[in-house]
């Protein structure tokens, strides 16, 4: 029985637990690519790669504003117990926000343009919105997956499979709204 409340309590939080700073990280990573993008998309002479984030803009950029606060809501909460789905997202959101997000911002404001993505998307022979829209989301995947197997030894395969798909099914749902209430014309594929 002790055990069992041991193990309980382990999977939670408290104020006393070390950091997980894969969860900080991913919260930060997520801020400065809201506060990065919010920049690119009200400055006139820098261009923003992501087709969803732009036609969302042309809406209202409150509407950017609100895609960011939600998406750090579901960040926060999904990353407060321990565990591989924490360790899956942290990382996931460190990468697709973070590096290629905010860093790739960063680096576009102190080297101007092109930006990395681009030059990455030139070479690999791909348009810039087809790399943001499916092959940074795949990087985070791979990095959340190596995440998890080396912090957690073994990776819930089945589970796993359930979290991406509902992550796809989110993903599609929040395109389908926002091509219907907003008139944003960007697609998966």
């Amino acid at each position: 029985m002790e055990e069992t409340v041991r193990t309980v309590q382990s999977r939670y939080r408290s104020p006393t637990d070390s950091v997980d700073w894969l969860r900080v990280g991913a919260l930060c990573g997520l801020s400065l690519d809201a506060v990065t993008t919010g920049y690119v998309l009200a400055t006139d002479s820098y261009r923003e790669l992501n087709p969803v984030l732009t036609d969302l803009w042309t809406i209202h950029p409150g509407v950017v504003t609100g895609y960011f606060l939600c998406f750090l809501a579901v960040v926060w909460l999904t990353t407060r117990r321990a565990g591989w789905l924490s360790t899956a997202i942290s990382s996931t959101v460190i990468v697709v926000m973070g590096v290629f997000g905010g860093l790739n911002n960063l680096a576009l404001f102190v080297f101007g343009s092109p930006s990395i993505l681009e030059w990455v998307a030139s070479a690999s022979g791909l348009r810039s919105a087809t790399l943001i829209v499916t092959g940074v989301p795949l990087c985070g995947l791979a990095v959340g997956l190596l995440a998890v197997r080396f912090r957690h030894n073994q990776v819930p395969w089945r589970a796993v499979g359930v979290a991406v798909g509902v992550g796809v099914v989110g993903y599609l749902v929040f395109l389908r709204t926002a091509m219907l209430f907003g008139g944003t014309s960007a697609v998966v594929l």
